[in-house]
């Protein structure tokens, strides 16, 4: 419908890594399913699971808030601890352009993380 949003995805689906010393390993595959409803005008409920393969299931949830047109807030919980996030989008001629950046708890504890992501849709 308008207001809610299905999605899935997947990585790494025939991925390997090839070590100088001639020894190859297979990328494990990640799994990701999603589902969005807007709550009210301009505010978005996510929940997701995930899951890399040999590994359980993970679950989070955020809300995303569309502050002005087209300037993204975030906030959510995934198994790692909080996150937070902002998003611009840029429409132009014939294209849309979407910048995000994304704070994350590192999983294997070593320090936080910060994502930033470009998307281009034509």
């Amino acid at each position: 419908g308008p207001s809610v949003r299905l999605g899935l995805s997947s990585g790494d689906l025939f991925s390997h890594l090839r070590w100088s010393t001639g020894y190859e390993e297979r990328m494990p595959v990640l799994l990701r399913s999603s589902l969005s409803a807007e709550l009210w005008h301009h505010l978005r409920l996510a929940a997701q699971v995930s899951a890399v393969e040999g590994q359980s299931w993970t679950p989070g949830v955020g809300l995303e808030w569309e502050a002005f047109k087209g300037v993204l807030g975030r906030a959510g919980w995934q198994t790692d601890g909080f996150t937070v996030g902002a998003g611009l989008r840029l429409p132009l001629k014939t294209l849309q352009l979407q910048l995000d950046y994304a704070f994350l708890p590192d999983p294997l504890q070593q320090g936080n993380t910060q994502r930033f992501e470009i998307d281009i849709n034509f």
